[in-house]
């Protein structure tokens, strides 16, 4: 008798948590439409390419590769500097005295003047010098030649900014795929709940045709039990459910740079799917259109430009120019200008810099070689790609073939039940399948579609 107690209350218990499970699961959907903020997968692209971090990143590299280039742009410019400089002392720095004497005087005869007749009385005085300096100059610098240095220093930055621009491009194109993947994910989910919501209408409502049954004699107690457990499983995955869309939409949000919002339902939906071969595009147009093939091409070209760079360091370098100063000392004001002309020639620099070229050269051939190897990577992706969309394809039309297969069985087994010709079991083995097939079918539309996603992303320049 008291093992009857507690097994009651035990059966009371669970049935108690399953009521309030299922009582949240049927409220859900209407709370869903209640508060549901819907949106489609072109605001999902909007929100992340005005939102995401990493985008914005990327954008602040290709800004900083401009400002780079015309940095090295104002090398052109002649170079201008102005020096100025001021003393003022607070005593003569110069100070001594210049005794009283006699000077000769000169009448115009040499020869007097070893031995002068005549001579003027000098009394002597103090002297007092130099207790400021004021000092200007401008100078005005233009490079005539360098080697080329800096025609090739203005190209080797342009490349480095394509570079940026086509990295920017390839992480644009990758955060908008993962973007489409949460976004397909969390459908998915959303779908699988309806189909869990369904599933569990069918137990429900088995539940009462057994228990009516169990009533009256037809079945025995361990049919109702049956179909609890089942009730009870579903339970637990309807949970499980609901954690794994609370984590995409949360990933999905956090992609779009938002805070998290819990109502985020998707607006579009699997709808029709067409075959694989609508999307097909030639494999080598799209790998040579790809920003990942542009940064490789790009640095071959950079590699050749470092190589005329160093070329251009052995080289002479001719600049002219001018300058100017003004300095005022002792109440004594001039205006200097002066014309120049400097030309520098690094002999020895010809010894190592020969060696330097030859690397670069060796780096160039590297550069070549990557970009015919990437090459042929990209184009096994590519194929690769269209091959896992087909195969994503040929899944969805198997899980049409099995969920009409497994809706007849679901058919024939509620009849026979009805009629008394199977067990509880059999019905409700025959609903799994159904369930099953159901997830397989909603799972293998959208795989399909994430699949779409990442080959179309492959295609696109």
């Amino acid at each position: 008798m008291h093992l009857n107690i507690n097994s009651i209350m035990i059966r009371s218990i669970i049935s108690c948590q399953r009521f309030f499970i299922i009582l949240s699961l049927a409220l859900l959907p209407v709370f869903n439409q209640a508060v549901a903020q819907v949106i489609s997968l072109d605001e999902c692209h909007q929100r992340t390419l005005d939102n995401n971090l990493v985008i914005k990143q990327l954008n602040l590299d290709v800004e900083e590769s401009k400002q780079l280039k015309k940095e090295l742009l104002t090398n052109f410019f002649p170079k201008v500097s102005v020096n100025a400089s001021a003393m003022q002392s607070s005593d003569y720095l110069i100070k001594g005295s210049i005794p009283a004497m006699n000077l000769p005087v000169y009448d115009g005869n040499v020869a007097n003047l070893a031995n002068p007749e005549q001579f003027a009385y000098f009394p002597g005085t103090d002297l007092e010098l130099l207790d400021y300096t004021y000092m200007a100059s401008i100078t005005v610098a233009q490079p005539i030649y360098a080697g080329g240095q800096v025609r090739n220093g203005v190209r080797l930055a342009g490349k480095a900014e394509n570079i940026h621009k086509s990295k920017a491009l390839a992480g644009i194109r990758d955060e908008l795929l993962t973007t489409d993947q949460y976004y397909w994910r969390l459908a998915s989910l959303i779908e699988k709940r309806k189909t869990i919501e369904g599933y569990n209408s069918l137990l429900n409502a088995l539940y009462k045709d057994v228990d009516v049954a169990y009533r009256n004699g037809l079945v025995q107690r361990s049919d109702m039990l049956k179909v609890q457990l089942k009730q009870n499983e579903l339970s637990v995955k309807a949970l499980t459910l609901e954690n794994g869309i609370e984590m995409c939409s949360r990933a999905l949000c956090r992609q779009m740079g938002m805070q998290y919002n819990a109502a985020l339902v998707p607006a579009d939906s699997a709808g029709i799917l067409l075959q694989p071969q609508t999307y097909f595009e030639d494999p080598e147009t799209a790998v040579y259109q790809r920003p990942e093939y542009k940064m490789l091409e790009t640095s071959v070209e950079v590699a050749g430009l470092r190589k005329k760079l160093e070329t251009g360091a052995l080289m002479p370098s001719l600049a002219v120019g001018v300058m100017g100063s003004y300095y005022d000392v002792m109440e004594d004001g001039n205006t200097i200008g002066i014309a120049f002309a400097t030309l520098s020639i690094p002999i020895s620099d010809w010894w190592g810099g020969s060696h330097k070229i030859k690397q670069r050269s060796i780096e160039q051939e590297k550069a070549r070689q990557a970009l015919a190897d990437n090459a042929g990577k990209m184009l096994l992706q590519h194929h690769n790609a269209y091959n896992q969309m087909t195969e994503a394809y040929q899944k969805v039309e198997l899980a049409k073939v099995a969920i009409a297969q497994t809706s007849e069985h679901l058919n024939d087994m509620k009849q026979n039940f009805e009629a008394g010709a199977c067990r509880v079991s059999d019905l409700l083995d025959a609903q799994a399948m159904w369930q099953q097939s159901t997830d397989n079918l909603s799972e293998a539309r959208y795989h399909y579609l994430s699949e779409l996603a990442v080959y179309q992303s492959l295609n696109s320049d």
